[in-house]
């Protein structure tokens, strides 16, 4: 009875009740392998991705070759950026199924995760053509397609589904999408608005509704457009990418450093805009998104504090570091060139979910912050501190910022919101 209402909820999209009966379920028989590897899709439903991959575990010890299993475990990996495992899953999943639909919608998810666009597109259309309804695998499709540039089938695609099923949430999602692509704020922020009328349970429709009011900015539409032209790179190729600006940026800074010293720090500057501009630009987008008072209702407080915080310390730091440069003041470019590295531990403060993460990143931010408050000090009253602070202030800011890059990108004590 319990696990026939837990199916039930879990089909009506009602997860958080779900997880409730498939609990008592498996308070009857915990090591039930059907029990189990639903109770796993209506955790990774609901964000418990550990907790799901752990349930998956336990069913695949009493069932091994179940390949619906194996194409489960695969979507809670690539969930989890662990793209090598989750891909090695899913080909298991196809190895013991070779026409299992979840199985290339699996395999287009990993590589999607991974940028390999054009791989993505085949697996989700194997998918589609073994299961028509894979929500999955039309919405991997439709992504494959605007990543590689082909916007006009993907209107077609959308189109078509949006005349046969124009309640859909998700083929708003996926139209709400291709509009932002296009730069169209208007269409996506319709779009995006019918997904939650639908469905107030899709975050990626909140979150689109949130890039359609940031999308009334000019610079946004900027970093939009910049977000999906290196969205297109491979992940090799966007290291390329990084390595040839990096190589660059050193050239004209040595060039540069000895004579112009504040043009080769207006270089730093906008070196480290380019570089982590994906990670803070949000914060500078909630920013601009404070100004609409309709739009402010849509977001989460973490994400209101990164936008005040965030994006105006990113915002502010970089105007004062212009002013510092144009007037030759190194104090007041150091100063506003500190104020804006501080919005990269300011995001990674906000935006974690690691419960020990709470720990490391609020001490990184606080560090930064007390180095830039050293630095605007010097700026109002220079005999205040030593000499040697001061000197020291820009280097701890400086390590705060690679710190931080360092310890996301490797996820060191981090999950993103």
């Amino acid at each position: 009875m319990h696990l026939r209402r837990a199916n039930l909820l879990l089909a009506q999209g009602r997860y958080a009740d779900a997880e409730g009966f498939f609990r008592q379920a498996l308070a009857e028989d915990a090591d039930d392998p059907q029990i189990l590897g639903r109770f796993s899709l209506c955790l990774g439903c609901l964000g418990k991705n550990k907790e799901g991959l752990d349930a998956l575990e336990r069913a695949m010890l009493r069932t091994p070759d179940v390949a619906q299993l194996h194409a489960q475990k695969a979507l809670l990996l690539a969930d989890e950026q662990q793209f090598d495992d989750a891909k090695k899953s899913a080909q298991d999943a196809l190895r013991l199924d070779p026409d299992l639909a979840l199985g290339y919608a699996a395999s287009a998810e990993v590589s999607a995760g991974q940028h390999e666009w054009k791989e993505a597109e085949n697996q989700a259309r194997q998918a589609i053509e073994r299961e028509p309804g894979n929500m999955l695998a039309q919405n991997v499709l439709s992504h494959a397609l605007l990543m590689q540039g082909k916007e006009v089938e993907n209107d077609t695609i959308l189109a078509a589904r949006l005349a046969e099923d124009a309640e859909n949430p998700y083929t708003h999602c996926n139209v709400g999408r291709a509009a932002l692509r296009r730069g169209d704020a208007r269409v996506a922020q319709e779009h995006f608005e019918t997904a939650l009328s639908l469905d107030p349970t899709i975050d990626e429709a909140r979150e689109g509704l949130l890039d359609a009011f940031r999308l009334r900015s000019s610079l946004y539409r900027g970093f939009l457009a910049f977000s999906f032209f290196v969205a297109r790179f491979s992940n090799g190729g966007r290291l390329m990418l990084v390595f040839g600006f990096l190589l660059g940026y050193h050239l004209l800074y040595r060039m540069f450093a000895h004579i112009a010293p504040m043009l080769g720090l207006g270089l730093a500057l906008c070196y480290f805009l380019f570089v982590l501009w994906s990670f803070v630009g949000r914060g500078l987008g909630t920013l601009i998104v404070l100004t609409d008072r309709s739009a402010r209702n849509a977001l989460k407080p973490n994400e209101l504090r990164e936008g005040i915080l965030g994006g105006g310390s990113l915002a502010a730091g970089f105007c004062i570091a212009v002013v510092g440069i144009a007037s030759a003041n190194l104090n007041l470019a150091l100063f506003g060139g500190a104020l804006a590295g501080c919005s990269l531990p300011l995001a990674a403060l906000f935006r974690n979910l690691h419960p020990k993460g709470g720990l490391i990143y609020p001490a990184i931010a606080a560090i930064a912050v007390v180095g830039t408050l050293v630095l605007f000090v010097e700026v109002l009253a220079p005999e205040w501190f030593h000499p040697m602070v001061t000197a020291l202030a820009p280097i701890v800011v400086a390590l705060t910022i690679a710190v931080t890059s360092w310890f996301v990108n490797l996820g060191v004590w981090f999950e993103s919101r």
